[in-house]
């Protein structure tokens, strides 16, 4: 889902800082109605105030796809530091 995003040599610094917040808002903020994926945000706010509760699939569910979702995160601002 998300892109590593490599810093240019010849680059703007405040251009690639502004890449890696856009993606990491992206995978923070967006919703399923907007674009048809949760974000972590949603995710999280789900997990607590959904209807199914810990040991349910729909549970396991979402703790699957928080874990990718800060792995994403994680990725994206290990390509801005190299």
């Amino acid at each position: 889902m998300s892109t590593v995003i490599a810093q240019c040599p010849n680059g703007n610094p405040k251009d690639i800082c502004e890449k890696i917040r856009d993606e990491i808002r992206k995978l923070v903020f967006q919703t399923k109605e907007e674009c048809g994926v949760r974000g972590l945000r949603e995710r999280i706010m789900d997990q607590i105030y959904g209807k199914n509760g810990p040991g349910t699939p729909s549970w396991r569910g979402h703790d699957e796809a928080i874990t990718k979702h800060q792995e994403s995160d994680f990725q994206a601002y290990e390509g801005f530091r190299r």
